[in-house]
């Protein structure tokens, strides 16, 4: 079975993957939508609850794009993803917070008017993933024996 990435639905609300599975002679297409997923494995079981915290994923991604319209700096998109999340924060003390995972609590905490503690690696991870994706930026996750980290 192999599996080859197809396509994307960027900076859509629900930002989607689209995944062509090969298996034998069958070829199926297989749509994951990532920010639900992440939003589904921290908790959330009904819609208004997924519906509040992609309106908040929205929320950030618009808050993105301001800043990366105001710095006008030329970099990648990736580059000022990376400078946005960091803003206000001047090390990881500052942005990282042990056991805090859930990418809601990640949001929550993301969105706050002055900078505190976010989240751990994977938490952080996931909301960059997420916002990533939805801006066009290709990422992958990883995850190496070695380290105890989760990198993207």
């Amino acid at each position: 079975m192999t599996s080859e990435h197809i396509g994307e639905n960027n900076f859509s609300r629900l930002t989607e993957l689209s995944y062509k599975i090969v298996d034998d002679d069958r070829t199926y297409t297989l749509r994951i939508s990532l920010e639900r997923s992440l939003l589904t494995l921290s908790g959330l079981d009904t819609r208004e609850q997924v519906t509040t915290y992609s309106d908040r994923i929205y929320k950030l991604n618009q808050k993105f794009h301001d800043y990366r319209n105001s710095k006008q700096n030329g970099k990648s998109v990736a580059q000022d993803l990376h400078e946005f999340l960091w803003d206000g924060y001047t090390d990881i003390e500052g942005r990282y917070k042990k056991d805090q995972l859930l990418i809601t609590e990640v949001i929550d905490s993301q969105l706050a008017d002055e900078p505190k503690p976010v989240g751990n690696c994977l938490g952080l991870a996931a909301l960059y993933a997420i916002l990533a994706v939805s801006n066009g930026i290709d990422v992958s996750l990883r995850y190496p024996k070695s380290e105890t980290h989760l990198f993207v």
